[in-house]
């Protein structure tokens, strides 16, 4: 992996141009790039498409070997925690809510990874913009590793899962937590 200093990686999301569920490199230099959140949404589109399409050509044992210091933005406002909820038509966790209200997303290295959080106003432009609802169901993406997982949540009880964004819908989703702050307790430690 590349690695970048903390603030030339702010805003930008590692992208593998052939991504590894297709036989990409995770490790070669020429199979990486830093794209923008938004850059990124577009091609994770793109190949997401590509398997939905893969997977309603072929049968059921074909799609399974296919698929075998943190900076915090300003805090968000009533307001457009309402609208985010507005939009998505459902009630968010009071725990998610009182981050948002406190920092509004957050960015940065974790002791072991790297954690984006993402604010309310990118919350509804990045689930559209990655096409959420045409891939998998019951899903908001509320963030992601900076990377290939996308954290976010299951809309049917609330919990925290981890999917790809490229083989969302495709590839099962991981319960890491029943809640937020369990989440974030276990991301920072």
């Amino acid at each position: 992996m590349i690695k970048l200093k903390d603030n030339q990686r702010k805003g930008l999301h590692v992208h593998r141009i052939i991504p590894i569920l297709f036989a990409g490199s995770p490790t070669e230099r020429q199979n990486i790039i830093f794209v923008t959140r938004l850059q990124h949404a577009e091609y994770a589109t793109f190949w997401n498409r590509k398997v939905k399409e893969i997977h309603s050509l072929t049968n059921e044992a074909t799609a399974h070997s296919l698929t075998d210091s943190l900076d915090t933005v300003s805090s968000g406002t009533v307001y457009t925690i309402e609208s985010v909820e507005k939009f998505f038509d459902i009630k968010l966790p009071s725990d998610y809510k009182e981050f948002l209200q406190s920092t509004n997303g957050l960015e940065g290295e974790t002791v072991d990874s790297y954690l984006v959080l993402w604010s309310t106003e990118e919350l509804v432009k990045l689930n559209q913009a990655y096409h959420v609802n045409e891939f998998v169901s019951n899903i908001i993406i509320i963030g992601s590793d900076g990377a290939e997982e996308a954290f976010a949540f299951d809309t049917t009880n609330m919990t925290i899962v981890q999917l790809p964004f490229i083989g969302m819908g495709h590839i099962p989703n991981e319960k890491l937590s029943d809640t937020f702050s369990d989440f974030l307790s276990s991301q920072i430690k």
